[in-house]
């Protein structure tokens, strides 16, 4: 790595630590600017506070940072610099996979790590929110579950306001047919069938089928939500 104060490769100049350190602070003192890229070069090479100064070097200079940068520091800095590093990727609107989330898991604090799975919500499938179902809090995997599919959350809404007025026993009369009988929809399922979600892992009952909506009871006992056949599969 050269500086543009200095005339030298640093790297591989072979010095011990503390001749490092003192090399790059000088750098810092004169206004020398770090990039995230610039500080991996430099594990091994600096004391961890030394490190942790050239973060916050390349933070104050608007440095570019990835996800996969970020996951290269794990196990170089501690987890608030982890916290540190991912808070500035969210600034810089850097974008985290499920990959990433796990990755990240058990390096960051967990509230950090639930803000960069909801700021990135738009990049999982259903299968991704399978696998953040025990990474991430209950409630955040249930508020990216909202804003990607807010039909459902809507028609869900409407289900827990209705329920209790009748409406099942009125939606019999016009076509739903409960206690175990099948709807005049296309799904397959029944009244009474024990289901799973498929990208939540959640499992429940079916309470009730409301043309392409099939509403589920969950197994936890505090939810009742509705679900399209394709999110839903027999659970044995």
């Amino acid at each position: 790595m050269k500086f543009k104060y200095l005339g030298f490769d640093m790297v591989s100049s072979g010095w011990d630590e503390n001749t490092n350190d003192l090399l790059v602070r000088k750098c810092i003192s004169l206004g020398a600017e770090f990039t995230i890229g610039d500080i991996l070069e430099f594990d091994g090479l600096l004391s961890e506070e030394t490190l942790n100064l050239m973060i916050d070097n390349a933070i104050e200079h608007g440095s570019e940072i990835s996800a996969s940068d970020i996951l290269e520091f794990d196990g170089i800095v501690d987890e608030a610099e982890m916290d540190k590093l991912v808070g500035y990727a969210i600034d810089k609107k850097a974008s985290f996979t499920a990959d990433d989330i796990v990755g990240l898991d058990g390096s960051v604090s967990c509230e950090v790590l639930d803000k960069a799975a909801e700021e990135s919500w738009q990049n999982f499938s259903e299968d991704d929110l399978l696998l953040l179902r025990d990474v991430i809090d209950e409630d955040v995997l249930e508020r990216i579950e909202d804003r990607k599919w807010p039909s459902d959350k809507k028609q869900s809404d409407n289900r827990q306001k209705n329920k209790g007025t009748g409406l099942p026993g009125l939606a019999a009369g016009i076509g739903f047919v409960l206690n175990g009988r099948e709807h005049d929809g296309s799904t397959s399922f029944r009244v009474g069938d024990h289901v799973r979600v498929k990208y939540r892992g959640q499992e429940g009952t079916v309470i009730d089928i409301n043309g392409d909506l099939i509403m589920v009871s969950l197994s936890d006992g505090n939810h009742v939500d509705s679900y399209y056949a394709e999110q839903l599969e027999r659970a044995f």
